[in-house]
């Protein structure tokens, strides 16, 4: 990475090896980008959940640096392979990104490896280049003798204690801080990109219902607040506990839960979407389960479960319905 490091601005870095999604936080596929000016809500700083919870977080998501017409199926299907072939992640061909605001990344390498890992239903291990982001100070001290004592380093998700830190870097970090608050930033209308470099394809469907297994910048801030890291740290106790807590915090658990679930691919989804669809009244959790049982095709259990659903709720136009419906539409 030497060469493409040292096209950076001088300062301080952290480089993290992660595991990112293969879209961009709005739930599309990372290279299916709209044809025009955009808001993303993974740009964001932080983002509040539906329990008042304000999180933010490593950048996950990831924006395309190449035009989509650099697409090539050939590679896609190599990188495919490689998945199937490794069983341990950990040797997957790393992509390249660089932190560019709140949970996005901007990717700088390996494209076709992120193809891949949304067709075989994985997250991307990443090599993220995450520039210094600021301190968080705490109290010292009380009445006239307090004062404001810098805490931590932060890199974007990553805080690093700062008295844990060597001088010099400790220095350049804090002469790094008056220069961005020193910085002018100045606001630019954004332009319409109808031809731009990066429009000019249309993608198959099978990347728009990848997307559909991994989080939004709203899911993963659940994710987040729930202080849940994957699914095997979700215990059957969890989900019975879940299942029964109906408060505000309890659903955006539950929801959290669900995510965590349907990105490990964990085997316990399909029985705890079906709890939830069949007890739970929210219509927002009742409509992530159902998304997660899209995931589950060609199951028989699933198939029956839909069809019983279909034929005991005939309220014809409800959007619920509709995603039942789909699970047996053609590919």
């Amino acid at each position: 990475m030497a060469p493409l490091l040292k096209l950076l601005e001088s300062g301080i870095y952290v480089i993290a090896d992660m595991m990112v999604c293969p879209t961009d936080g709005e739930g599309r596929f990372y290279w299916d980008i709209p044809d025009r000016a955009a808001v993303y809500q993974a740009s964001a700083d932080c983002i509040y959940t539906q329990a008042f919870h304000c999180e933010s977080g490593l950048p996950v998501y990831l924006y395309p640096t190449q035009g989509a017409d650099r697409m090539n199926s050939q590679r896609v299907e190599y990188y495919r392979q490689k998945y199937r072939e490794y069983g341990n992640k950990d040797r997957i061909p790393r992509a390249v990104a660089y932190h560019i605001c709140g949970s996005m990344g901007a990717l700088l390498d390996g494209h076709h490896k992120v193809c891949a890992a949304a067709l075989e239903g994985e997250l991307v291990r990443c090599l993220t280049i995450i520039p210094f982001g600021g301190f968080t100070y705490r109290v010292d001290g009380a009445g006239k003798d307090r004062t404001l004592m810098k805490q931590n380093a932060v890199f974007a998700g990553i805080e690093i204690n700062f008295q844990e830190l060597d001088g010099r870097i400790r220095k350049e970090l804090e002469m790094e801080e008056e220069r961005h608050r020193n910085a002018y930033h100045g606001v630019n209308e954004a332009a319409a990109i109808e031809n731009g470099p990066l429009v000019t394809r249309a993608w198959e469907p099978e990347y728009a219902r990848c997307a559909c297994r991994y989080p939004d910048a709203e899911e993963y801030a659940e994710i987040l607040a729930s202080g849940m890291k994957d699914s095997r740290s979700i215990t059957d106790e969890d989900i019975k506990e879940s299942l029964l807590d109906c408060s505000r915090e309890g659903d955006e658990r539950f929801s959290a839960l669900l995510s965590l679930l349907t990105i490990d691919g964990d085997s316990r989804l399909k029985n705890v979407a079906m709890k939830c669809i069949e007890n739970r009244k929210d219509y927002g959790l009742q409509k992530k389960a159902f998304r997660s049982l899209l995931q589950l095709k060609e199951d028989q259990e699933v198939e029956e479960f839909l069809i019983r659903y279909l034929v005991e709720e005939p309220v014809v136009g409800d959007k619920l319905r509709d995603l039942a419906y789909s699970y047996f539409e053609e590919p």
